[in-house]
């Protein structure tokens, strides 16, 4: 009976409106969450049988509304800054790389999740990790490995890290050698040495030296202790020099009164990540690895802003070294949900209207019948 249908169809809208409640409910209250993206119920109708018209046409009779899918928009959501560096936001397309667990030797265990959430911190045994204690992976050729900031964070060997725009992670020497090293890419130094006082208390100068020819370089040196060398590139002895190789450097400066002072340089090998001038920044273990997917739809939410992927999303592609396909990395940052509020608010009051409009298709039909079954009194 066509009363009784209009009630089933009233039902269907009431869960359907039901459902995209529940997912307005669910921004709402991810309207804070780090790296979450926002939902949003989609409706289809339902048919069953034909109408019954003396019309040729065949119309088919509606039976309500369902929900058809439940889409993600994932547009990115507003950088915040932080005041931490290793806090990370994706800055256009890219998902961080995390895994549950790594074995005794650090290399990853089980599957790698996915998020856009960087909230990242050192662990006590110093490495990189999200807030549920999963390992951030760094990319090494397209392999993702665990990143370890420093073996004992209880004795640090770097400070004021900072990371840049392609992922990689930087650090300062906190006790930097007496040594200054140098390479063919770092390849001037220079310095201030101690003035020097005679037993009387006057000022000892220093014997200049300028462009002084010594065994790799050149060194220049003025009468108040301030020096600088350049490396010679081209010299022979240089150019053999492989990764992890050095040469030693001793330059020995006097002062007018024959006081003798030294200065003790290093040459090393010129792919030695160590080689840079101590006072410059130095590279920590890999940088930070960035998949895309080829589906982005096709992801899987896992909860705690991690996704998995899904039968249509298909692999994780690595474009960490491909600028083109993936976002820049801004640290001291991350990326807010990209709910909309003022949106949801809206969404919500059309829900409840439209649910509390499906139920008066219920009470109108239970009116109707009540007439009907009045006709026989």
């Amino acid at each position: 009976m066509a009363i009784s249908s209009s009630m089933y169809n009233g039902v269907s809208g009431m869960n359907s409106f039901s459902t995209a409640l529940e997912v307005t409910s669910d921004n709402v209250a991810n309207s804070g969450t780090t790296g979450f993206k926002s939902n949003t119920a989609r409706f289809g109708d339902m048919v069953s049988s034909y109408y019954n018209t003396q019309s040729k046409d065949t119309d088919r009779r509606g039976s309500g509304s369902m929900v058809m899918k439940i889409a993600t928009d994932y547009a990115q959501g507003p950088m915040v800054n932080t005041s931490s560096w290793s806090d990370m936001a994706i800055n256009g397309p890219g998902y961080f790389c995390l895994a549950k667990s790594i074995d005794a030797d650090g290399a990853v265990e089980g599957k790698s999740f996915y998020s856009r959430d960087g909230s990242f911190y050192m662990d006590k045994d110093g490495y990189l990790v999200n807030s549920q204690g999963y390992h951030v992976l760094g990319s090494d050729d397209g392999r993702g490995v665990p990143i370890r900031v420093e073996e004992n964070p209880s004795d640090p060997v770097y400070t004021n890290y900072y990371v840049d725009n392609v992922g990689q992670i930087w650090g300062y020497h906190v006790n930097p050698p007496d040594e200054t090293r140098l390479n063919v890419e770092h390849s001037e130094a220079s310095g201030t040495l101690a003035l020097v006082y005679d037993e009387d208390g006057e000022l000892d100068p220093f014997d200049p030296q300028d462009e002084q020819v010594w065994d790799y370089g050149t060194f220049s040196i003025d009468a108040q202790g301030r020096w600088t060398y350049a490396l010679d590139i081209n010299n022979d002895d240089v150019q053999e020099l492989v990764n992890g190789q050095t040469l030693t450097e001793t330059i020995t400066v006097t002062t007018g009164s024959g006081e003798t002072e030294t200065i003790d340089l290093t040459i090393v090998g010129p792919n030695d990540v160590t080689t840079a001038a101590w006072w410059d920044p130095q590279k920590i273990e890999n940088p930070v690895q960035i998949v895309i997917f080829p589906n982005e739809g096709g992801l899987i939410r896992q909860g705690g802003n991690l996704f998995l992927p899904g039968p249509t999303s298909k692999d994780a592609v690595d474009v960490t070294r491909d600028p083109a396909l993936r976002g820049d990395i801004n640290g001291y940052t991350l990326e807010n949900s990209n709910v909309d509020l003022a949106k949801e608010m809206v969404n919500m009051i059309i829900y409840q209207a439209s649910y509390n409009a499906n139920t008066k298709t219920i009470t109108t039909s239970r009116d109707m019948l009540d007439t009907t079954i009045n006709l026989i009194r």
